[in-house]
């Protein structure tokens, strides 16, 4: 007979949890937004003048704005499934890679490049998210082959296409200032780089959606964007196991201590230690993994 039980409100089956990845991913979205103002987001294909007029742009809701702007072009143009879960979680934690990148002297394409090469390999070592490590590896390609590892047209994956867009859109959003003496501005850039930066297929669902007022006035209320984000994320949810949810935390810690020389492994040494106090205070496995989890991440705010 199967046996059912609670665990700090996570529903198991044996042994077995079944912890969310679209929470998972949510949770630690904010956590890379918060501590991301890197201006190598700005590509020399912004435009400089108004990329000035945003110069004090803050990135806290980045992820779930990008999200949103992404999600909206994939339903007007009909993804499956699948496709649509894949482009959700690759837009909350696209700018994964940006974490571990210091150079304060590098080039934006340098930047670029690294960044992308290196959100994909955290993304390999996390088996429960493998299905978007082309979306993250190829988010910063152009649709003429232009982009930073010359990939172009339908070889990038479609997810990646519409990340790409709905980053570069984002970006560009002002939003100390109403809606309406930006929009018109921002439709025109995209319209400027349909065919380079940018799929024909992509851009015409783009302007069809900016084409509705309600889409401008959501993206510019950040207040409720959780509550809108809400309204249109998957239905589609994956659940994992405690082990699973390590190799995501693993990753993450890295990150946390990569943010500076000297808390180098600090997480991950506070993981083990917190394991191995558990293991000798007689703690189950279980138990023992949970505090290894909260080690590894006990410093991500």
């Amino acid at each position: 007979m199967l046996k059912f039980f609670y665990i700090d409100k996570w529903y198991a089956l044996e042994d077995k949890m079944n912890i969310s990845i679209k929470n998972i991913v949510s949770a630690l979205s904010l956590s890379l937004d918060l501590t991301d103002n890197d201006w190598g987001k700005f590509e020399d294909v912004i435009n400089p003048t108004h990329a000035k007029d945003i110069s004090n742009k803050q990135f806290s809701n980045h992820s779930r704005c990008t999200s949103y702007i992404a999600l909206e072009i994939a339903q007007t143009m009909e993804l499956d499934e699948n496709s649509y879960y894949n482009l959700y979680i690759a837009c909350m934690i696209h700018d994964i890679g940006t974490q571990n990148i210091f150079d304060e002297s590098h080039t934006s394409k340098w930047y670029i490049k690294k960044h992308c090469i290196a959100g994909s390999e955290m993304i390999q070592r996390i088996p429960s998210l493998i299905q978007v490590y082309d979306i993250i590896r190829y988010h910063h390609e152009n649709y003429d082959g232009s982009g930073c590892l010359k990939l172009k047209s339908s070889l990038i994956p479609i997810e990646a296409q519409i990340l790409r867009i709905a980053d570069l859109i984002e970006i560009q959003v002002d939003y100390s200032k109403p809606y309406h003496i930006q929009k018109d501005i921002l439709i025109d850039w995209v319209k400027l780089h349909n065919e380079t930066l940018f799929s024909p297929q992509v851009v015409k669902a783009f302007l069809m959606v900016a084409d509705k007022e309600e889409f401008w006035l959501n993206l510019i209320n950040l207040p409720n964007m959780n509550f809108i984000l809400d309204n249109i994320i998957p239905e589609k949810d994956i659940f994992i196991s405690l082990s699973e949810f390590e190799a995501i935390a693993d990753v993450f810690a890295s990150i946390i201590d990569n943010k500076s020389s000297f808390t180098a492994e600090h997480s991950k040494e506070i993981a083990t230690l917190a394991y191995n106090v558990s293991k000798h205070l007689g703690y189950t496995e279980e138990k023992c993994l949970k505090m290894k989890i909260a080690g590894l991440l006990h410093d991500i705010g």
